[in-house]
């Protein structure tokens, strides 16, 4: 596989989220310790950004015009054309060393978050499934990073990753259900490789795996567990990675620059911004949140505590 090249230069402090929306031509992704969202504009050449009152562990599409937001320990969404925001739920108020953090909608428009401890010790994060009903229920409990997601529509499985145990799980999932069955560990990336965080799917089933500390996006093979290949990325810190462009073959990159001292900054001045690969497979696309038609945007989702 070639090495990804720098597709936008940034200094994210925590690039994150990076998803690139078909209908509109535009790459989204967020900052997340700088509280910003970020919209590139293919059309017009351009970036545009809003600020937000907290921490954004992730966006997704919302039609017609929003982001739906996991933001600190709340679920909200914001305006693309007003810039406000509006706060939808609370969770997880009494977990105070919690935020939320990645995030992604399915392929039947449900939206599922996770939590993370912050010190990133202790397994208090759980993830969760906001339906198209507006109701909120907590899937997985006992996470300490709740991290990287994808769906593969072909074989009905769910892949979660929780980022210290350095593991990718499985779980089957059928016809839009809000529920997971049948855990098991199908990829474990070695500690040379550092950690994995974000996650995307091929049309072939092959995982891409944005590595913290591993300088590239790692595909695996989750049938086998196997290392396929590995696409080098010019940033020790690789943060989410999905598919984009008409074809749906480009991958676009996010990183981080947090915590790297000057000397390594100074080695790879490109981290915090965006790369791009070309890549020979499709991959999966980002997916909106459907909410019934029938419920307001702004009516609060309700959480059902299962």
């Amino acid at each position: 596989m070639d090495s990804s090249h720098l597709f936008l230069e940034h200094t994210c402090e925590l690039g994150e989220g990076i998803f690139y929306d078909g209908p509109t031509a535009s790459l989204f992704w967020v900052d997340i310790d700088g509280q910003m969202v970020y919209r590139y504009s293919f059309a017009a050449s351009q970036t545009s950004n809003w600020h937000l009152p907290g921490k954004v562990g992730t966006i997704a599409p919302y039609p017609p015009d929003s982001l739906l937001v996991s933001l600190d320990k709340e679920i909200g969404y914001l305006n693309l054309s007003d810039g406000e925001y509006t706060q939808l739920i609370e969770l997880e108020t009494t977990l105070h060393a919690n935020r939320f953090n990645d995030g992604k909608c399915d392929p039947h428009g449900n939206f599922w978050f996770g939590s993370m401890h912050l010190p990133e010790r202790l397994p208090t994060g759980h993830l969760y499934c906001l339906d198209r009903k507006g109701m909120v229920r907590k899937q997985l409990s006992d996470i300490t990073v709740s991290n990287g997601l994808t769906w593969d529509q072909r074989k009905n499985k769910f892949y979660f990753i929780d980022s210290p145990t350095r593991s990718i799980f499985s779980f089957d999932y059928h016809d839009g259900a809000t529920s997971l069955h049948n855990r098991q560990t199908v990829i474990k990336v070695p500690s040379q490789m550092g950690f994995p965080d974000g996650m995307t799917i091929d049309e072939n089933g092959l995982l891409y795996i944005a590595l913290w500390g591993g300088y590239g996006v790692g595909i695996w093979d989750p049938e086998n567990g196997q290392l396929v290949d590995k696409i080098p990325v010019d940033a020790p810190l690789v943060t989410s990675c999905a598919f984009g462009d008409k074809d749906q073959k480009g991958l676009y990159i996010s990183t981080a620059r947090k915590g790297l001292g000057q000397d390594v900054l100074a080695k790879y001045p490109l981290s915090g911004g965006i790369f791009y690969a070309r890549c020979e497979t499709k991959g999966m696309p980002a997916f909106p949140y459907l909410r019934d038609a029938s419920i307001p945007n702004d009516h609060p989702p309700t959480y059902e505590n299962g």
